[in-house]
């Protein structure tokens, strides 16, 4: 019986991804959509992501702008809903975690390929490919915003995946902060480095075509960071834009999503608080929230989750980052380039605070769904993902709350200090003196 193997960590530089140099697929560009509700349809339910944690159900919506990938948008909306999950899966609701085929087909991939199978991959089960197929997001798609008189308006996360990742891959991390009042854009990058993606293009008699955009995993050369470098200017220009929508949402204006026609624009009016905007990434998406602060001072902050800085010139944008930065790595993840990188930008005559913690017991795959979904990080003897996960989340919490003036509890600053039984300041990864040294 032939297994299947699956993308295991997202967002990986070189060092991580070895011997994966994956042709991918390329798609099929005329391939059409009778909906633009990015839905799959589901008879079955193998599992189902948690709730977040705070008080408020969950809201999504996918957002598109623009007709060609230079001048739009493309983004979940996940936001405070004032009802719970309502589309029936077996009793269970909430939408699938793969958004269409196209997305499984990418990440699900056969092991009669030519791919091999290091860390970049974990080989499934039947089982397993069956949870992963049929899991769901406990979420309201096109719900109600949740009512003013419960909270006026909702401070703000823009999210950049990682290398080879999508919008729907951490969809816990979204839940967990949107049910404690946030709302959470999950931008799907343009810039060849989404695992699969695609832009509306308007074709001559006005009608709209899916174009699906290519990933590409480069082989290490000298022209590495010339790629990642571009990319990484690109993917911070796509979180200012989505930005620059959430600000014509909150101003009434109407944005023109492409990709939804029954979505209710006007009751964001308002309820957007932009001026306290954060950005996050996971590895990649880590590196593209640095590159962001640097290039749009509207961001409050900025979080890079197991960043990979490699992409960034780090000695141009250090010294002219404004806002504060907080970096939460994994243990098992880091090595000493990327570490040495880190401590330039977190060198001690920074003009804001600049943090670095490490979760123990983690790996670089712990802010996706993927440990919630399949069961592999028991045998790994890992911290429990919900543990790992209400760690960070409380760590991001408090450093956003703390740098843009929101009530929080107090409590969670001792992470950030390092006073946790899971929580190490500073970096497990042990360097030579002279690789410590800026």
């Amino acid at each position: 019986m032939s297994s299947l193997i699956v993308q295991r960590f997202t967002g990986l530089g070189w060092r991580s991804v070895r011997a994966a140099l994956v042709d991918r697929y390329i798609f099929n560009l005329s391939k059409q959509t009778e909906s633009r509700i990015d839905v799959r349809t589901m008879t079955t339910v193998a599992t189902r992501l948690p709730d977040g944690r705070g008080p408020y159900a969950v809201g999504c919506v996918d957002v598109m702008t623009g007709k060609q990938i230079g001048d739009g948008t493309f983004c979940r909306l996940f936001y405070p809903s004032s009802v719970k999950s309502s589309e029936p899966f077996n009793s269970i609701s909430g939408i699938p975690w793969f958004p269409r085929d196209e997305y499984s087909d990418f990440y699900l991939i056969s092991e009669k390929t030519q791919y091999t199978t290091d860390d970049y991959y974990v080989r499934v089960t039947k089982e397993d490919k069956n949870k992963l197929e049929s899991c769901v997001v406990p979420v309201t798609y096109n719900g109600p915003v949740l009512p003013k008189q419960d909270k006026s308006a909702f401070p703000v996360v823009i999210f950049s995946h990682g290398l080879g990742s999508a919008r729907f891959q951490y969809s816990t991390l979204y839940l967990d902060l949107v049910s404690h009042g946030f709302i959470v854009a999950a931008v799907e990058h343009r810039d060849n480095s989404a695992g699969a993606t695609y832009v509306l293009v308007e074709k001559e008699d006005g009608s709209l075509a899916e174009e699906w955009v290519q990933f590409i995993l480069s082989k290490p050369s000298k022209d590495e960071f010339t790629l990642r470098n571009r990319q990484v200017k690109q993917r911070a220009t796509e979180c200012s834009k989505v930005l620059d929508v959430l600000e014509s949402l909150n101003n009434g204006n109407n944005i023109g999503n492409i990709f939804n026609s029954k979505f209710n624009e006007d009751q964001f009016k308002g309820r957007i608080d932009t001026a306290r905007t954060a950005v996050m990434g996971h590895s990649f998406g880590g590196g593209t929230a640095i590159q962001t602060i640097f290039q749009d001072l509207r961001f409050r902050c900025a979080i890079g989750l197991d960043a990979w800085i490699f992409p960034i010139d780090v000695k141009a944008i250090t010294k002219h980052i404004q806002q504060p930065l907080l970096l939460i790595n994994d243990e098992r993840f880091q090595w000493s380039g990327n570490i040495v990188r880190m401590n330039r930008l977190l060198q001690t005559d920074a003009p804001s605070p600049r943090k670095l913690i490490t979760i123990m017991g983690t790996d670089h795959d712990n802010q996706t769904d993927l440990p919630f979904i399949l069961d592999y990080w028991k045998k790994e003897h890992r911290l429990d993902p919900t543990v790992a996960m209400a760690i960070q989340n409380d760590a991001i919490i408090a450093f956003i709350s703390s740098h843009t003036g929101m009530e929080y509890s107090e409590s969670m600053d001792l992470i950030l200090r390092g006073q946790n039984p899971h929580v190490i300041e500073g970096t497990n990864v042990r360097l030579q003196p002279k690789k410590s040294q800026l």
